[in-house]
């Protein structure tokens, strides 16, 4: 049986949260919702979302589920960067995070990820392009 794990990290200018395992929608959506506290009580204004351990399996409504929860719940952030593997990149969730307000780009590279969040480049949501 193999088990989902979310592995958080303080003491960087960022959340940083490492997901290893299978994952569903309600894992995933769950995994927003928990960010999503952290960052309001600790207070984070970034986060980078470590996801390169998933194994997923998604339609294209659950993308966009996915990507309506993370519009929701993360627009107040200043940025957030999720790194998922080659195979799992897709727009359809930033997409739909950025209509809502979110910052929210997603990377296959976890350096560019660090790097677009430790810039003091900030991007309105409409602006963002896909790395």
């Amino acid at each position: 049986m193999m088990t989902l794990q979310f592995t958080v990290h303080h003491g960087l200018p960022y959340l940083l949260v490492d997901v290893t395992g299978p994952t569903t929608l309600a894992d995933l959506l769950g995994l927003v919702d928990m960010v999503s506290a952290i960052c309001a009580a600790a207070p984070y204004r970034k986060c980078l979302v470590d996801l390169r351990g998933i194994q997923s399996v998604l339609s294209f409504t659950d993308y966009l589920q996915l990507g309506t929860r993370a519009g929701e719940k993360l627009r107040r952030l200043d940025k957030v960067a999720s790194v998922v593997p080659p195979e799992l990149r897709k727009e359809t969730t930033e997409k739909a995070a950025r209509k809502l307000g979110a910052r929210l780009r997603t990377f296959i590279c976890i350096d560019d990820a660090t790097a677009w969040l430790t810039s003091e480049v900030t991007t309105q949501p409409g602006q963002l392009t896909a790395a």
